[in-house]
């Protein structure tokens, strides 16, 4: 009778540069990281290279950020245009302005 070798299946024969794969995702993501802060929420997303307007939209039912929120870049009192292209390791925070209803 002849003997059989059966190949083991599973990690014994894993990509052994899954590791390196994975790191590499993770840098590119971390690469593209803005956070986020609308009230009480904040969060560190990928979003840069993305416009104030489609990261509005995005996290909008997450952060229920109110379409009338204003955006801004931490430290500055100038609210940011819809189409400002968020660029890595920025900080935008929306806010509602005081005494507006809604």
């Amino acid at each position: 009778m002849s003997e059989q070798v059966n190949e083991v299946q599973g990690f014994a024969n894993a990509n052994t540069d899954a590791p390196e794969a994975v790191g590499s995702y993770l840098e590119s993501l971390q690469s593209q990281l803005v956070q986020v802060i609308y009230g009480a929420s904040d969060g560190m997303h990928p979003v840069a290279g993305h416009n104030v307007a489609t990261v509005r939209q995005t996290l909008a039912e997450a952060y229920n950020i109110p379409a009338d929120a204003d955006a801004y870049l931490r430290g500055s009192n100038t609210p940011l245009e819809a189409d400002y292209v968020l660029r890595p390791g920025e900080s935008v925070q929306f806010v509602k302005q005081a005494g507006v209803k809604g």
